[in-house]
């Protein structure tokens, strides 16, 4: 395995001249950046090579707790008996050799700690420069110890193996370094980049695929991108870069666009033409102290923000976006808090046919009324529902209860025996759930067959996870339940997949009804849709019908079903029950 080129660390020349080699921190290395070390397992040694000494920047407690506090270089300053580490052939083999290549070297040490025999198992790779005299770290082990357990692993502690980029570890700690040594009025700027919809790709192709496809990306970021730019792995999908000694405010919006151009073309995995985007997030260290962990949160909340504005898009991070991430938290933790204590409800909207003002069924809606906003749109709280992953317990929630409300309804009003309801359903509860289990849960509980259940999934959710759906929806029709494709006509590829969904109805999008009295290429396309609905032997419904010649041009159309505020907006049970439910001539829903 290659290993990348390495870090820099820095130290002034008055830390060069010092008599007595520091046993722990040197005052020119940044402290914050040295705290990430502490924390690590392993015993850690920072050393220079000055003229004939050997100097020790820094050793982490684990390596002053082995080494019972003495110097490996010159043992005598301290007391305690063992042969200097540098006097041995293999320690100074190693380290040519590290020098020279970069690459990692292995050797042994034997040595007297306090009069006893010790053996050390020993790492040693370059770390940095100082004033262009290289940092050496040394990584060492009881040699007594389980050896699988405790044989220092250099590479792992700093780089990421699957991508071969520093980790978060060591990207902090050159962070911190950079931090601590910018030069009056120089500007720095972390990015964070998130992989949109990873979770598909991890989901569909598997774990496999999904590694393959977070290498290539590291991969072609380290080609594609300058040379210059310290690039780091994070987490599972995101990377760090660090742009360091910045001229111009405009370069980091340059590298948010490059970095979007290198993600057009898709990535080849095992046969697999893999497309996937990122959402990136800037943040400059603009004030003379911030802190490395400041920056890099800095840079997450601006990486989210770009998420929640449609991904595949750059957000620079100013002030308001800390207190804009602050609200959505709390918006977040009061819809956690709202599902989890039953104060979300359903709203129902008649769903009616065309021809003759039968109401058929319902859509069921989530609807969310806040203890000190009042009542929440959808379109604010389902995106923030998506983005946190309540979208799932929310959807199954949703189902649940929808089931739960038909089945009182059909047990107390006979005449209400045949109708259905309507349920949506997201991307990831295709993905991140279990759906069927929560249909099939829903429908035994409840009572209810399945053809009285209706879900509605939308064109996107369906072409993004194509294999993945196609067996899970013949697995709902296995249990009878109905589906919908649903937001008809505004995906890019509708005819070409649709044959390949075993959908029962098609829900034309509302943009296509608000506009069917003044546009042309609407009523065609709605038209077209009605067409291919017949010839397919699939019904239609069109959603967000308003005045009665909309209802007319539909029904003329061939459309088969409506609703919209023309019918009835969408009610709570009560509201259903009194408009529709209590007499039997009720159940015609024509104004």
């Amino acid at each position: 395995m290659e290993r990348p080129d390495p870090t820099t660390l820095r130290a002034t020349p008055a830390a060069l001249e010092t008599s007595d080699a520091p046993m722990a921190r040197a005052s020119a290395l940044p402290a914050d950046s040295l705290a990430v070390l502490d924390g690590l397992p392993k015993a850690i040694c920072l050393f220079q090579e000055h003229g004939r000494r050997f100097l020790i920047h820094y050793m982490n407690e684990r390596a002053q707790t082995l080494l019972s506090g003495s110097d490996p270089f010159n043992p005598s300053a301290s007391g305690n008996r063992c042969r200097p580490l540098h006097s041995l052939p293999q320690f100074r083999e190693a380290l040519a050799r590290s020098s020279r290549t970069g690459e990692l070297a292995r050797f042994s040490w034997q040595t007297d700690i306090d009069g006893a025999p010790r053996l050390f198992h020993c790492e040693l790779g370059p770390f940095g420069d100082v004033a262009r005299n290289e940092i050496h770290v040394l990584l060492l082990s009881d040699g007594l110890a389980d050896e699988d357990a405790e044989r220092p692993r250099l590479f792992e502690l700093f780089y990421d193996r699957l991508t071969e980029l520093p980790n978060q570890a060591l990207f902090s700690l050159r962070l911190g370094e950079r931090l601590e040594l910018r030069r009056p009025g120089a500007m720095l700027a972390v990015a964070i980049l998130n992989l949109d919809r990873f979770q598909l790709v991890n989901e569909s192709l598997g774990h496999e695929i999904a590694d393959q496809l977070l290498a290539a990306v590291a991969a072609r970021l380290r080609s594609e991108l300058s040379r210059d730019l310290l690039i780091a792995r994070l987490s599972r999908d995101e990377f760090a870069i660090l742009l360091d000694e910045i001229t111009d405010p405009g370069a980091a919006e340059r590298l948010g666009r490059d970095i979007h151009e290198l993600f057009r073309k898709p990535f080849l995995i095992s046969d697999h033409d893999i497309l996937v985007s990122a959402s990136v997030g800037i943040a400059f260290a603009t004030s003379p102290i911030v802190r490395p962990e400041e920056l890099l949160r800095n840079a997450s909340i601006a990486m989210h923000r770009a998420k929640r504005e449609g991904r595949v898009k750059t957000v620079i991070f100013h002030d308001d976006l800390k207190t804009r991430a602050k609200s959505q938290f709390k918006f977040e933790s009061d819809l956690r808090r709202a599902l989890a204590e039953g104060s979300l409800h359903l709203h129902y909207q008649p769903i009616v046919s065309l021809a003759t003002g039968e109401l058929m069924g319902f859509e069921a809606l989530s609807r969310w009324h806040h203890p000190e906003r009042g009542p929440v749109s959808p379109t604010e709280f389902i995106p923030v529902a998506e983005a946190s992953g309540l979208i799932v317990p929310l959807g199954d929630w949703a189902i649940d209860t929808a089931c739960a409300q038909l089945a009182a309804w059909r047990a107390r009003y006979p005449a209400a025996a045949a109708l259905t309801v309507n349920v949506n359903v997201s991307g990831l509860q295709i993905t991140a759930g279990d759906l069927s289990s929560v249909v099939r849960r829903a429908l035994a509980s409840s009572g209810l067959d399945g053809q009285a259940l209706k879900l509605e999934i939308t064109e996107s959710a369906l072409l993004s996870q194509a294999e993945l759906v196609v067996d899970l929806l013949l697995d709902l029709k296995s249990l009878g339940v109905c589906l919908a494709l649903d937001d008809f006509g505004t995906g890019y590829s509708s005819l070409s997949y649709l044959n390949r969904f075993p959908a029962d109805t098609l829900k034309i999008d509302r943009s296509f009804v608000r506009k069917l009295g003044t546009s042309d290429e609407d009523l065609k396309m709605v038209h077209i849709i009605t067409m291919l609905a017949s010839a397919l032997g699939l019904t239609v419904v069109a959603e967000g019908i308003e005045t009665a010649e909309q209802a007319e041009r539909l029904a003329a159309l061939g459309c088969h079903y409506g609703q919209g505020y023309y019918f009835a907006k969408p009610m709570l049970p009560e509201a259903v029950e009194a408009a529709f439910l209590a007499s039997p001539h009720a159940l015609t829903a024509r104004p």
